[in-house]
């Protein structure tokens, strides 16, 4: 599974604004609970589980008026859309010396990487796999 990272940074494309509005697409931050920040904001404790509440995730997603207040985001993932459709995933990265570098990763990239990588992944999860016989040596697993 070496070769799966860097080919999954292959599929990163620099983004800039101006591209972003000559081609009408927008952004929006919050639509993927990937950080646990949003995870926080979208979710409660109800009954000592954790309960997703629609009404905290939409009050938690961020549409900018203008395509310049990502630099404003916290580091981390946003979404493109285009015609209210949605065409990929945006990441801002602040490096060393405070610049700021955004990137996005097109859906349709990221679809076809995943359907050649998913045998590759299930076969070398199968060979960790633990046979419940071996169950009891682990404690974790028992109920």
């Amino acid at each position: 599974m070496t070769p799966l990272l860097p080919e999954l940074l292959a599929l990163l494309r620099p983004l800039r604004l101006g591209w972003l509005k000559h081609r009408r697409i927008g952004i929006a931050r919050g639509i993927d609970l990937i950080r646990d920040e949003d995870i926080a904001a979208a979710t409660r404790k109800r009954k000592g589980r954790l309960a997703f509440v629609p009404q905290l995730y939409e009050c938690n997603i961020f549409v900018p008026d203008f395509l310049e207040e990502v630099y404003d985001f916290p580091d981390g993932n946003f979404a493109l859309f285009r015609r209210r459709r949605r065409i990929g995933i945006g990441l801002k990265m602040t490096v060393a010396g405070g610049e700021v570098r955004l990137s996005w990763i097109k859906l349709t990239d990221l679809m076809c990487f995943a359907r050649r990588w998913e045998p590759k992944v299930m076969r070398a999860l199968a060979s960790l796999d633990i046979p419940p016989e071996r169950y009891a040596d682990f404690p974790a697993l028992q109920r």
